[in-house]
C-alpha cells in the first residue's frame, strides 16, 4: 500500500498539525511514532486514512462519548491505556470485512493529554479466497511496498533490492492468465498481473535512476510493456470483485503509461536513443488525456518536462513552448486544487518544473522575461523546500530546485553582468551539491553546472580562484560520469574551456594542447544533427586560434577556420548560438588576415561580424566583443583603402563597445584602449581625447571594492603602465596638461582612496539628509568587515585536497557577500549624487579646477610623469589656472637604471632595516624581503630584499644616483621655475614632490652633486615634502584647522612618545630607548605635554588612548608593510601589532604630527607604484596632517640625533610664533623645515661616502 498518512478532520483550526505520517515497522504493520494532542470539546473526529498508491483507503469516525466510554472502561492497571479499535470503513467495504484495515489506539488521559495512535494493518485478501491463488502474490507486493517505502526513507539499497525480488517473486506466483479470452474468474488475476509487473518495473527504473545499471532499465522497460500490453488489449468486468481499494482498469492502464513513459525518458538520457524519447512523449500525450482531472495536473507536469527533453535535442520552438504551457497549467491546476495548505513540496516541484522550460526558452529567445520568471520560480520552490518539512522527501528534489535555481541565476549573469546574480549561483549550487548523495549518478551533472558558475565568475572578475575551482569540478565530474552517458561529451566541452582559460594564465600550449584533446573527444562522444555539435566544432576553432596565438603556428590557424566552418555548416538561422558561431568565424578569418593580409578574409569576416551583430539582442553580454572585433576589421579595411566612412563606423563601433553596461570592465576598457591606438594611428585628437576619457572612466570599475584587496591591486599593477602612463602623455600631446593631471589623478591612489572613503566623516551628509548618511555609515562599516574577512580567506589560501572544491565555494561565498555589500553602497552613493545638491563629486576624485583651488601658496606642487616615450613635469601654483607643463630630457629606462643602481647600494650594504649595519656586506648574494616582523638574519636586522646587482663601479654609487636626478629631473624644473637659491633653511620655499611610476623609488629630495666645487643641492633652494596624490594635498589644505589658534587643548596639545626595544618575537633595537630619551629631553624645557610609553608600557591600548590624547605621536620601533593588506600594515608594539585599520577607525580629529622611526615606512610597491602602498600614506589617511618616514633602514647611532635635533627646531620654530611659554604646544607645520634641518646637520657630521648618504637620504616628509 506504499507509504501512508493519518489525516485528523475536526481539530480546531490553530492545532499545529493534521497529517500525521506513519511508519512501516512490518510489511503488515504501522505506527504513528509521535503523540497526538487532542484540545477539550471536541464533538466528533474523523480519521482518514490515506495511501500514496491506493489514495484514500477509508475512514474512522470518532466521537468524545466514544473516548470517555474507553478511559471508564475497566482495565487491570488504572495506569493502562484505554484501547479502541475501529475499521476503516470505505463506500465498498462492510465493517467486518476482514480485508479492511483497522486502527488500534491507545488513549491516555483523553481531553487532558497526548494521545498515542498505533495503526495495525490485517492482510488484504479479496471477499471470496476460495481458490483464487492472490493472497501470497498480494502480501508479497505489499511487503515490497513496505520495503520500497523504507528505501524512500532512508536511501539503503538494500531495502529496495530486496523490494525487487519480492515483486519478482509474487510475479511467479500468480496463476496463468488467459489474454485472449478474458473471463471474469480470471480478471482479478489478470489485475493483480498488472500491477505487479508495474510495481516491479517502476522499482527497477527508480533502481536504475539511483545507481546506473543499464540491466536495470531494461528489464524495467520489459516488464512496463507487458503491463502496457495487458492493460491495453484487457476489457473491464465491472462487476468483478478486486481486493479492496484496488486499482480498477483504466488507473491501472494510466499508471503502465505514465511508468513506460519515466523508464524510456532515463534510458534516452543515458543511450540518447531518439525513439525512447518520441515515444515517451506519445505515452504521455495518452496519458493527460486519459487521466481524470484530479490526475491532469501530474501528468501536464510530465508531458512539459518530455517535451523539453525533445526541444533540447531538435531545437523545435513548438515544443517549449508547449512545455511552458504544460508546466503553467500543471502548476495552476496544483494550485487551484489543493493550494498551498499541506504539501508544500509538491507545489516547489511544480514550481521548479515551470521554472526549467522558462529557462530554456530563454536561450533560445533571449526574452529577459523568461528568465526574470524562471528565477522567480525557482526562489519560490526553494522558499518552499526550505521552509517545509523535507526529512521524508528525497535529497534528489531539493537538489534539481537549487540546480535550476543556480542555472538561471548564472544564465541571467550572462546577460546582465550582474555579480550578485553569478554569486547567488554559485551559493545555490552549494546547496545542490551538499543535497547530492555521493553515489548519486547525476552527481556528474551538479558538478557540471558548479562549474560553469565559477567559470562565468572567473569570465567577469578574472579570479584565478574561481577557474581553479571550474577545473577542479570538471574534472570530478568526468570522474563520475558513466561511460556512454550523454553529458560525458558536454562535460569534455566544458573542461576544453576550463583549459582554455587556464592557458592565459599558465602554460599556453600545453594547456591548449589538452584543450584541443578533449574538444575533439566531445566531438566524438556526440551523434550526428545533435544541436550542441555546431557549439563544439566552433569552441575548437576557438582552441585552434588559440594554438595559434602561443606558438605562431600557421597550421593551427588553418584548423581554426576549418572548424569553425564545419561549424557554421552544422548551423542553422534559428540555432541558439548562430549569431555566435558568426562572429567565431568571423574573428578567425581575420586574424588569418592579419597574419597574410588576405582581402578576401577581411570582406568575409566583415560580412560575417555585421550579420553576427545583427542577430545580437541588445544587452548581451557578447555585444562588446563583436562590436570590437567589427570596429577593428573596418579599421584594418580603411587602411586599405583610406575609406574615412569606415574609419568613422570603426570609432563609434569602440565607443558602444567601450560603454556596454553587460560587459565586463576588463573588456570595455580593452575596447577603450584599441580604440585609442587606432585614433592615435588616424591621427585624430578629438577620438583620442573622447576614448582616453572613457577609459580613465573605467579604471576605477576595473578595481572596484566589490574585488579583495589582492585582486584590486593584480589589476592596477596591470594598469600602471598600459592606462596611466599613456593617458597623462596621451593628453599633453594634445596639449591639455589639465586633463592629464585629471586623468592620473583618476587612476592614482585609488585603493587608499576607496579605504579612505569607508572612513569619511559624514557631518555635512548628516546635516543634508540623515538617513542618507546613516545608510552609507552602516553599508562602509559592513564593507570593511567583510572586505577584511575577504583578503583573510585569500591570503590564507585554499588546499587542492580533501575538499578543496567545498572550500573554494565556501570562500567564494565570503566573496559574494563583498559584491553584495559593495554594490548596496553605490546605489546608495549614487542616489546621494543624483539628488543632493553639492554632492555631485561625493567621495569621487575632484575635477582639475577644483583642485587647483586648494593649493598651497607658500611654493609649487611638483608632478612627475614617466612614459616609454619621455618623462615631463607638471608644475601647479596656487596662481596659475592650468598645470605648467615641463618636458625632460629624463627618460623611463633611465629611472628604471637609476632605481637599480640605488637598490644595489642598498643590498649592498644590508640596509633594509632599522638598526642595519653600515658594514659592507662582501658579494651580496639573494637575501628575501620579510614585511611580517620575521626573525631577522643578524642580530640588528629585521627586513632586506631580494637584489644581486654589484654597486663597485663609481658610476653605480648613490651620488651618483643624485648626481643624475639633479641634472636630469630636478635642475630643468627648478630653471623653468626660476627658482633662486637661499640662504637659510627658513627662507626657503616649499616644494611638494609627487611623482609616478618608476620615479617613485627615486630620492629626488636628497637631488644633488655633493663633491666638487661645483657641488649643489635641492635644499639649497626649496624644502622638500612628498605626497601621494594631488587630491590628498588639497583635501588637507581645504579641512586645515587652525591648531594654534584659539585658547589651546592642552589634552591634544602634545606628544605621545612610544619606544620598543625589545619587541616580542623582533630583533632588539636599543637605540629607540635613546632615541626616546633625546625627544623627551628636548620637550621638557619648553614644558610641552608628552607621554613617554617604552618596553612593557607600549601597548596596543595604550598606544591608542594616548593617540586619542595628543595630536603628534614619535614611533620608534620595528613596523611592517603589507602590500598585499595595507589596512594590516602596522606598528610592532610589546602585545601584538598596532594596525593602520584600527589607527583609521579611531577618528583622530586633531591628528597633527606622526614620525615613524622605523623601517622603510614610505618604501612603496614597484608593482603598483601608483598606489603608495606604505605606513606614510596610511598615517595621512588616518588623518594625520604631516608625516615623517624613511625611504629605507636608518642607523640606531644616528637615529636619536636626527630625532633630537628634528624636534630641537620644531619646538624653536613654535616659540618663534607664539608670545610667551604658556602657549608651549606642539605643532607641526614647520616638520618639513625641521626635518631638513636635521638631516643636513647629519649630513655634516658625516662623509661624502655612500654609506653616509644611505644615512641621511632615507629620512622624507609627506603631507602638509
Amino acid at each position: 500500500m506504499g507509504n501512508m498518512t493519518l489525516v485528523v478532520f475536526g481539530l480546531p483550526d490553530e492545532h499545529p498539525q493534521t497529517r500525521f505520517p506513519l511508519t512501516s515497522v512490518s510489511p503488515t504493520r504501522w505506527e504513528y511514532e509521535g503523540l497526538i494532542q487532542l484540545p477539550k470539546s471536541i464533538p466528533n473526529l474523523i480519521l482518514v486514512l490515506e495511501s500514496k498508491f491506493l489514495g484514500d483507503v477509508g475512514c474512522v469516525s470518532l466521537r468524545d462519548s466514544e473516548l470517555e466510554e474507553a478511559k471508564s472502561a475497566p482495565r487491570a492497571d488504572e495506569d493502562d491505556p484505554a484501547v479502541i479499535e475501529r475499521p476503516f470503513l470505505n463506500e465498498d467495504s462492510a465493517p467486518q470485512d476482514s480485508s479492511t484495515p483497522r486502527i488500534t489506539m491507545c488513549v491516555t488521559s483523553v481531553m487532558t493529554e497526548k494521545t498515542q495512535y498505533v495503526i495495525e494493518q490485517p492482510k488484504v485478501t479479496p471477499a471470496t479466497q476460495e481458490d483464487s491463488g492472490l493472497n501470497k502474490p498480494l502480501t508479497l507486493t505489499f511487503q515490497g511496498q513496505a520495503l520500497k517505502s523504507q528505501f524512500e526513507a532512508t536511501d539503503r539499497q538494500t531495502y529496495l533490492d530486496e523490494a525487487i525480488e519480492l515483486f519478482s517473486e509474487a510475479l511467479a506466483l500468480v496463476p496463468s492468465i488467459d489474454t485472449d479470452k478474458p473471463q471474469g474468474e480470471h480478471y482479478s488475476a489478470l489485475c493483480v498481473k498488472i500491477y505487479l509487473l508495474e510495481e516491479h518495473g517502476h522499482a527497477l527504473s527508480e533502481r536504475f535512476s539511483r545507481f546506473g545499471n543499464i540491466a536495470d532499465i531494461t528489464l524495467a522497460i520489459t516488464s512496463l510493456e507487458e503491463a502496457l500490453r495487458l492493460s491495453s488489449t484487457t476489457e473491464a468486468i465491472p462487476n468483478t470483485s478486486l481486493p479492496n481499494g484496488f486499482p480498477p482498469l483504466p488507473s491501472l492502464l494510466a499508471t503502465a503509461q505514465r511508468y513506460l513513459g519515466i523508464a524510456l525518458v532515463r534510458r534516452y538520457d543515458t543511450s540518447g536513443a531518439v525513439e525512447d524519447l518520441e515515444r515517451a512523449v506519445k505515452l504521455q500525450r495518452e496519458e493527460s488525456e486519459s487521466v481524470p482531472p484530479n490526475g491532469k495536473v501530474f501528468a501536464w507536469g510530465r508531458l512539459g518536462t518530455y517535451l523539453l527533453r525533445r526541444f533540447g535535442r531538435f531545437a523545435s520552438l513548438p515544443d517549449i513552448d508547449e512545455a511552458v504551457e504544460c508546466q503553467r497549467r500543471s502548476l495552476e491546476g496544483f494550485m487551484a486544487n489543493r493550494g498551498l495548505e499541506g504539501d508544500p513540496i509538491t507545489l516547489a516541484q511544480r514550481y521548479s518544473d515551470l521554472g526549467t522550460p522558462l529557462l530554456q526558452r530563454f536561450k533560445a529567445n533571449g526574452d529577459l522575461g523568461d528568465v526574470d520568471e524562471a528565477i522567480l520560480c525557482f526562489k519560490e520552490a526553494a522558499s518552499l523546500v526550505s521552509s517545509g518539512s523535507t526529512a521524508d522527501e528525497p535529497a534528489i528534489r531539493v537538489l534539481e530546485i537549487f540546480n535550476g535555481l543556480a542555472i538561471a541565476l548564472m544564465r541571467r549573469f550572462e546577460r546582465t553582468r550582474d555579480l550578485n546574480d553569478i554569486n547567488e549561483a554559485i551559493s545555490a549550487q552549494q546547496r545542490a551539491l551538499n543535497s547530492a548523495p555521493l553515489d548519486f549518478p547525476d552527481r556528474h551533472t551538479v558538478l557540471n553546472n558548479l562549474a560553469l558558475c565559477f567559470q562565468r565568475h572567473y569570465e567577469h572578475t578574472k579570479d584565478a580562484d574561481s577557474l581553479h575551482g571550474t577545473v577542479e569540478a570538471l574534472r570530478q565530474a568526468i570522474d563520475v560520469t558513466p561511460q556512454g552517458h550523454q553529458m560525458l561529451a558536454l562535460t569534455l566541452n566544458n573542461y576544453a574551456t576550463a583549459l582554455m582559460e587556464l592557458s592565459e594564465i599558465a602554460n599556453p600550449a600545453e594547456n591548449t594542447k589538452q584543450a584541443i584533446d578533449a574538444q575533439m573527444r566531445a566531438i566524438k562522444l556526440t551523434p550526428a544533427g545533435h544541436p550542441s555539435l555546431p557549439a563544439f566544432y566552433d569552441n575548437l576553432g576557438h582552441w585552434y586560434r588559440n594554438l595559434f596565438s602561443a606558438t605562431s603556428d600557421l597550421g593551427a590557424i588553418q584548423s581554426a577556420v576549418g572548424a569553425q566552418r564545419k561549424s557554421l555548416s552544422l548551423s542553422t538561422t534559428t540555432h541558439p548560438e548562430h549569431s555566435l558561431i558568426l562572429a567565431s568565424l568571423a574573428t578567425s578569418l581575420l586574424t588569418r588576415h592579419e597574419l597574410t593580409s588576405g582581402l578576401e578574409d577581411l570582406q568575409e569576416a566583415i560580412s560575417m561580424l555585421e550579420d553576427s551583430l545583427r542577430l545580437t539582442p541588445a544587452g548581451h553580454s557578447h555585444i562588446s566583443d563583436r562590436q570590437r572585433n567589427l570596429a577593428r576589421a573596418y579599421y584594418h579595411l580603411y587602411s586599405v583603402n583610406r575609406d574615412v566612412a569606415l574609419m568613422n563606423k570603426a570609432f563609434t563601433l569602440y565607443s558602444l563597445a567601450a560603454s556596454s553596461t553587460t560587459t565586463p570592465a576588463r573588456s570595455r576598457l580593452n575596447a577603450a584602449m584599441e580604440w585609442v591606438r587606432h585614433a592615435r594611428l588616424a591621427k585624430s585628437n578629438s577620438q583620442t581625447f573622447e576614448a582616453m576619457e572613457t577609459a580613465m572612466r573605467l579604471v576605477a570599475f576595473v578595481a572596484g571594492m566589490e574585488q579583495s584587496l589582492e585582486r584590486r591591486y593584480d589589476n592596477l599593477s596591470e594598469l600602471s603602465m598600459l592606462v596611466l602612463a599613456s593617458a597623462a602623455f596621451a593628453a599633453l600631446q594634445l596639449q591639455r596638461p589639465d586633463k592629464a593631471l585629471e586623468w592620473l589623478e583618476q587612476g592614482r591612489g585609488l585603493v587608499w582612496r576607496q579605504l579612505s572613503s569607508l572612513r569619511t566623516p559624514l557631518e555635512d551628509l548628516q546635516a543634508k539628509n540623515p538617513r542618507l548618511a546613516e545608510q552609507l555609515r552602516s553599508l562602509s562599516a559592513e564593507l570593511e568587515q567583510v572586505s577584511s574577512a575577504s583578503s583573510s580567506r585569500t591570503s590564507a589560501g585554499l588546499a587542492f585536497h580533501g575538499s578543496a572544491l567545498q572550500a573554494r565555494i565556501s570562500s567564494h561565498n565570503q566573496a559574494a557577500q563583498q559584491v553584495k555589500v559593495a554594490t548596496e553602497r553605490e546605489k546608495v552613493l549614487q542616489t546621494i549624487r543624483t539628488t543632493l545638491p553639492g554632492f555631485e563629486n561625493f567621495l569621487q576624485t575632484p575635477p582639475t579646477h577644483e583642485i587647483l583651488r586648494h593649493l598651497p601658496k607658500n611654493g609649487p606642487v611638483i608632478v612627475l610623469g614617466a612614459h616609454p616615450t619621455g618623462c615631463y613635469a607638471l608644475a601647479l601654483l596656487a596662481d596659475l589656472d592650468e598645470p605648467m607643463y615641463i618636458p625632460l630630457s629624463f627618460t623611463w629606462d633611465r629611472a628604471l637604471e637609476l632605481g637599480l643602481v640605488l637598490a644595489s647600494n642598498l643590498a649592498k650594504y644590508g640596509v633594509r632595516a632599522r638598526g642595519a649595519s653600515t658594514a659592507v656586506v662582501p658579494e651580496p648574494t639573494e637575501v628575501e624581503v620579510v614585511n611580517s616582523g620575521s626573525e631577522p638574519q643578524d642580530e640588528v636586522t629585521r627586513a632586506i630584499r631580494r637584489y644581486t646587482r654589484d654597486a663597485s663601479s663609481p658610476r653605480n654609487g648613490v651620488s651618483f644616483v643624485l648626481r643624475e636626478l639633479w641634472l636630469e629631473v630636478v635642475k630643468p624644473i627648478l630653471d623653468s621655475l626660476t627658482l633662486l637659491k637661499t640662504t637659510s633653511n627658513q627662507e626657503a620655499i616649499r616644494i611638494w614632490w609627487c611623482p609616478t611610476g618608476p620615479l617613485t623609488s627615486l630620492p629626488i629630495h636628497a637631488a644633488g652633486i655633493y663633491t666638487g666645487s661645483d657641488a649643489i643641492c635641492l635644499a639649497d633652494y626649496a624644502v622638500s615634502s612628498y605626497i601621494p596624490t594631488i587630491a590628498v594635498l588639497a583635501e588637507r589644505m581645504k579641512n586645515a584647522r587652525a591648531l594654534r589658534s584659539g585658547q589651546p587643548n592642552t589634552t591634544t596639545a602634545g606628544l605621545l612618545i612610544l619606544s620598543q626595544p625589545n619587541t616580542p618575537g623582533c630583533t632588539p633595537i636599543p637605540g629607540t630607548t635613546v632615541e626616546a630619551d633625546h625627544v623627551s629631553h628636548e620637550l621638557q624645557l619648553p614644558g610641552i605635554p608628552s607621554l613617554w610609553l617604552d618596553g612593557d608600557n607600549a601597548t596596543v591600548e595604550a598606544g591608542l588612548r594616548g593617540m586619542q590624547n595628543f595630536r603628534c605621536i614619535h614611533l620608534a620601533c620595528h613596523a611592517t608593510q603589507r602590500q598585499d593588506r595595507p589596512l594590516q600594515s602596522g606598528f610592532y608594539l610589546h602585545d601584538g601589532r598596532l594596525e593602520l585599520a584600527t589607527i583609521m577607525k579611531s577618528n583622530l580629529k586633531h591628528a597633527d604630527l606622526a614620525f615613524l622611526s622605523a623601517c622603510q615606512t614610505s618604501a612603496g610597491s614597484s608593482v603598483v607604484p601608483e598606489e603608495a602602498v606604505h605606513l606614510a600614506a596610511g598615517m595621512l589617511s588616518a588623518g594625520y596632517r604631516g608625516v615623517v618616514a624613511t625611504m629605507w633602514s636608518i642607523q640606531d647611532e644616528y637615529a636619536p640625533q636626527v630625532a633630537g635635533d628634528f624636534y630641537r627646531y620644531l619646538l624653536e620654530s613654535n616659540k618663534a610664533s607664539v608670545e610667551g611659554h604658556s602657549d608651549a604646544n606642539m605643532d607641526g607645520s614647520m616638520a618639513a623645515y625641521a626635518l631638513q634641518d636635521a638631516t643636513r646637520r647629519l649630513r655634516e657630521r658625516l662623509d661624502g661616502s655612500d654609506i653616509s648618504f644611505l644615512t641621511w637620504v632615507p629620512y622624507v616628509h609627506f603631507g602638509l
